[in-house]
């Protein structure tokens, strides 16, 4: 609760700055690739993952975005690795036009048996190379087990 009573101010905060106002929904599509962090290193050798969903742009600088994707850790040596399908909230906020910060943050649904639902985050800093292609540097985070597992990414987004 306490995050998305942030998510509210920091939206109210940003409109309320004189911008222009733009009110425009697009469609989102993504892909990225990574290597697995933290306790997933040992045993994945590589992750990879794509996304879709829409964005609503608050004004010139700011936007809101809604995805679902899927994310697959590869193991080391080959075998069955693990995936994950999460469903993802975000903020997006350009600080200059070109470079941007984000946050998305939901829940992930682990594809193996007695997975249960997991929380997700992706925090990410980035650059916007035309109006309808971003490329990011982030880190997708599952908390699993009292842990925080996951991999840092580069993504490509294409907006239409």
């Amino acid at each position: 609760m306490k995050i998305v009573l942030f998510f509210f101010f920091v939206i109210l905060f940003l409109n309320t700055r004189g911008q222009t106002t733009i009110h425009k929904f697009s469609e989102i599509i993504s892909a990225k690739v990574g290597v697995p962090t933290g306790l997933f290193s040992s045993v994945y050798s590589f992750t990879a993952g794509g996304s879709a969903g829409a964005k609503y742009s608050l004004s010139d600088q700011s936007s809101l975005s809604g995805t679902i994707g899927f994310q697959q850790f590869f193991r080391k040596g080959g075998g069955e690795g693990i995936s994950f399908v999460p469903v993802m909230g975000g903020f997006q906020y350009h600080f200059i036009p070109e470079a941007f910060i984000s946050f998305e943050a939901g829940m992930a649904i682990p594809t193996y048996a007695n997975g249960g639902i997991v929380g997700s985050i992706i925090p990410a800093f980035g650059y916007q190379i035309n109006r309808h292609l971003s490329a990011d540097l982030n880190y997708t985070g599952f908390a699993q087990y009292g842990f925080l597992v996951g991999g840092i990414n580069t993504r490509l987004s294409y907006s239409f």
